[in-house]
C-alpha cells in the first residue's frame, strides 16, 4: 500500500496540483517551489527522511507539468490569437468590399440624369416612394420600449445624392 501511495497517487496529485497551480499563478518555479515546500513539511512531520528524495522528485514533476502546462497554453493562445487575427482582416475585408459596393451605388446614383419631383428630392411627394436612381427613400416604424416611454409612430424620410 505505501508503495502505491508513493509511486501511483502522489504522483498523479502532483500533476493536478501543479497544472491547476499553474493556471493560476502562471509561474512554473513558484509551482514547483510551493509543492517541494509542501512536501518538505509532511517530510519533517512523518519524520522519515526517505520522503525527502521523493519531495525532491515530485518538485522535478511538478516543474516539468507547469513548463509543459505554460507551452500548451502558450500555444493554444497564440493559435487562437492568429484565429481573432484572421477574423478581424476577414471583416476589413469585408467591410472593404461593401465600402466598394456602397460607393458603386454612389456612383450610380451620381451618374443617372432622371427628372425629379417638385421637392428635388428624387422621392415622390405623395407616397415617399424613390421615383428614380437619385433618391432613396425610407420608412421606419417606431415600436415603444422603455426608451421612447411606450410612444409609437413611423418616420418617412428621403435622401438624394448630391451630384
Amino acid at each position: 500500500m505505501n508503495n502505491l501511495l508513493i509511486f501511483f497517487a502522489l504522483p498523479i496529485a502532483v500533476i493536478i496540483i501543479s497544472v491547476a497551480l499553474q493556471k493560476i499563478l502562471k509561474c512554473p518555479i513558484l509551482v514547483s517551489a510551493i509543492i517541494f515546500a509542501i512536501f518538505l513539511i509532511v517530510t519533517f512531520i512523518i519524520n522519515n527522511l526517505e520522503f525527502l528524495v521523493a519531495a525532491i522528485v515530485y518538485a522535478i514533476i511538478s516543474f516539468i507539468t507547469a513548463y509543459l502546462t505554460y507551452i500548451i497554453c502558450r500555444i493554444l493562445n497564440s493559435q487562437s490569437e492568429n484565429c481573432r487575427r484572421n477574423n478581424n482582416n476577414n471583416n476589413n475585408d469585408n467591410n472593404t468590399n461593401d465600402t466598394q459596393i456602397i460607393n458603386n451605388l454612389i456612383d450610380a446614383l451620381n451618374n443617372s440624369n432622371n427628372t425629379q419631383d417638385s421637392c428635388g428630392c428624387g422621392c415622390n411627394n405623395n407616397n415617399n416612394q424613390v421615383s428614380g436612381v437619385n433618391g432613396i427613400s425610407a420608412r421606419i416604424n417606431v415600436v415603444p420600449n422603455n426608451n421612447t416611454n411606450g410612444r409609437t409612430g413611423s418616420i418617412n424620410g428621403c435622401y438624394r445624392s448630391r451630384q
